[in-house]
Order: structure tokens, then C-alpha cells, then sequence
């Protein structure tokens, strides 16, 4: 991921800890907007919001023989394991970008 798109999904992402297989993310609602106090008091209550997340496991594994790293002469392994470096890097910014489109498609629980 470029340094301005990792900026990017600094500012548009928040890394949230989780530690159980289901997380509920609440939020307060909207507060109402502010008017002019004529006569009594209007009192109202805040709503809550929120959606759960159920955790994916995620993983990128390749098989090499022992001896092919071993006897590699010509370093062909070493690309390939930058490649899964930045891969992992950009990886991130992938679930964060290609999320609007993907909660479309999920089952995501809303909570109210």
C-alpha cells in the first residue's frame, strides 16, 4: 500500500481490538437538532445503535520443499516472499476499501 493510501485508511479506518468470535459495535444516536425554547421544555431521549461482526480467520500459505530453499542458486524464494510481505501490508487497505461493497453482499446483523 502507498504511503498516501495507508494515510487514507488511517483516516477513513479505525483498529478496533476484538476478543471474542462476535463483536457488537454500539453508538449513541443522533441528537436532536437545537431550536428555540419556547414555553416547556422539550425533553427527548438518545437513542443506541449499533451492528455486530462476526471475526474471519484469515491466512496466506504456500508449501516449498525444504530443499528447494536450500538449493536455490538462482533466488527465485526471496521475490516470492517480498511479494507475500507486501501483500500483507496491503491487505488492510483492501478489506477497508473494498468494504462498501462487501457489506452489501454480508449478512450483517444490525442491533437496535
Amino acid at each position: 500500500m502507498s504511503g498516501a493510501a495507508e494515510a487514507l485508511r488511517k483516516r477513513v479506518a479505525t483498529v478496533v481490538p476484538s476478543s471474542t468470535a462476535i463483536e457488537t459495535y454500539p453508538w449513541l444516536g443522533q441528537l436532536p437538532r437545537t431550536r428555540e425554547w419556547i414555553g416547556d421544555l422539550v425533553i427527548r431521549s438518545i437513542t443506541t445503535e449499533g451492528y455486530q461482526l462476526t471475526n474471519k480467520p484469515f491466512a496466506q500459505t504456500v508449501e516449498v520443499p525444504q530443499s528447494a530453499i536450500e538449493n536455490d542458486t538462482h533466488g527465485i524464494y526471496s521475490p516470492l516472499m517480498g511479494a507475500r510481505d507486501v501483500s500483507a501490508r496491503v491487505f488492510p487497505g483492501e478489506l477497508v476499501f473494498n468494504s462498501p461493497i462487501q457489506v452489501l453482499r454480508a449478512k450483517v446483523r444490525w442491533v437496535v
